[in-house]
């Protein structure tokens, strides 16, 4: 399976992948994770990562800045015929990469149930469980 890497540096790309990762959460969200927030942290591109194969975004990783020291993963999304393949895992080593070099020392998320194993084996632990959702955290 080829793909590439890239960060989202325009809003056509922006709204190329949102629509994806809308379509795979099952809405569009307001507040910090609708389409303007996202557009307006088009300046922390190294934050903004998918993946493309074929011209196409196969899967995203999207965060945001929470403090001087601290990411959100706001969205890690991959369509349903590349999942188990090792893309999100690459996006995600990808994303911590770029926030580490951005000086960041810690990644949060919050995730329901269908996902709590993948994130763990990407490293990270629970710290807080309510409401049929967990938060991560990992230390880079």
């Amino acid at each position: 399976m080829e793909y590439t890497i890239r960060q989202i540096a325009d809003e056509r790309t922006l709204k190329s992948v949102l629509d994806m990762c809308y379509s795979i959460l099952g809405e569009h969200y307001e507040g910090l994770y609708s389409y303007e927030a996202w557009r307006r942290r088009l300046d922390r591109s190294y934050l903004l990562l998918y993946a493309e194969s074929g011209g196409e975004p196969i899967a995203a990783v999207l965060g945001r800045a929470e403090s001087a020291d601290s990411v959100v993963i706001g969205f890690a999304a991959c369509r349903s015929q590349f999942r188990k393949k090792g893309i999100t895992a690459a996006l995600i080593k990808a994303f911590e990469n770029n926030a580490r070099r951005h000086g960041y020392s810690k990644i949060t998320l919050t995730s329901y149930n269908n996902a709590w194993g993948f994130y763990e084996s990407c490293g990270y632990d629970v710290i807080e469980e309510k409401y049929g959702k967990k938060t991560f955290r990992k230390w880079i």
